[in-house]
């Protein structure tokens, strides 16, 4: 029997792009990994907590509840039981400043040339942090 060649990492996607989240779950999905998706703060906390995301890719720019406020709900909820990835097209470094205080573990620039081989190793990072 062979060994999987991708680890069943589950990751969230919470942002309030369509358009962005989709293309993203897909990608994701395609490269073996379980992914789902939220469109808005409420909907990312709901989901993480029934379904335990090992990394949420959390926009920070959403109306309503933004990802700084998630970020904080998600940590006082669930410690330090998942990574929080900022997934944002943010790149003054206050925001990145305001995202390590509200709680996240690693910040992604949206659009970047690097971005989903930067997303690929925090997940391997959390899934390999799950499995010791």
């Amino acid at each position: 029997m062979s060994e999987p060649t991708k680890s069943t990492a589950r990751v969230l996607i919470v942002d309030d792009d369509d358009d962005m989240r989709e293309i993203l779950r897909i990608d994701l999905s395609e490269r073996g990994y379980d992914v789902r998706a939220a469109d808005c703060g409420p909907a990312g906390i709901e989901l993480a907590a029934s379904w335990r995301p090992d990394v949420v890719l959390l926009d920070l720019g959403m109306p309503g509840m933004d990802g700084y406020q998630v970020a904080q709900r998600l940590r006082e909820e669930h410690a330090r039981a998942m990574r929080i990835v900022a997934f944002t097209g943010f790149s003054v470094e206050s925001y990145l400043e305001k995202a390590i205080q509200a709680g996240f573990d690693a910040y992604v620039l949206k659009g970047t040339a690097t971005m989903l081989e930067k997303i690929e190793e925090l997940i391997a990072g959390a899934a390999a942090g799950r499995s010791s």
